[in-house]
């Protein structure tokens, strides 16, 4: 026997959670001359099949000096995406995704830390 939740079309622990996980550099406003960034910062949405939104999580901006930039190179934004803010994002929310959706390449080094698969759509 069904119950209400699954007679309601509503969220059951055997639903599919799908995840969206965005990070960017934000740059500042026009007025500020628009060429510093304010922070590199990320969101994770997680959704049920049908896209109805489940929970959603945004990191505080994760500004690296100029040394750490220096120091950590090319390897820099590997390093924030994944150490800093998927891990922390994904730490947050009540449920994992069944999948992962994410905005760049330098997220997808984060699947050897995860047992769900994750995905890039390109433009």
């Amino acid at each position: 026997m069904a119950n209400r939740k699954e007679r309601e079309g509503g969220m059951t622990d055997s639903s599919t959670v799908v995840g969206f996980l965005l990070v960017t550099d934000r740059q500042a406003s026009a007025s500020t001359g628009g060429q510093a960034s304010t922070g590199i910062v990320g969101s994770l949405m997680l959704t049920d099949e049908k896209g109805i939104p489940l929970e959603f999580r945004a990191s505080t901006p994760v500004r690296p000096t100029a040394i750490q930039r220096i120091i950590y190179g090319n390897s820099l934004e590997g390093f924030v995406s994944q150490e800093l803010i998927a891990a922390t994002l994904l730490g947050e929310v009540t449920k994992q995704p069944n999948v992962l959706i994410v905005s760049s390449v330098a997220l997808l080094g984060y699947q050897s830390k995860v047992r769900f698969p994750i995905a890039r759509l390109y433009d």
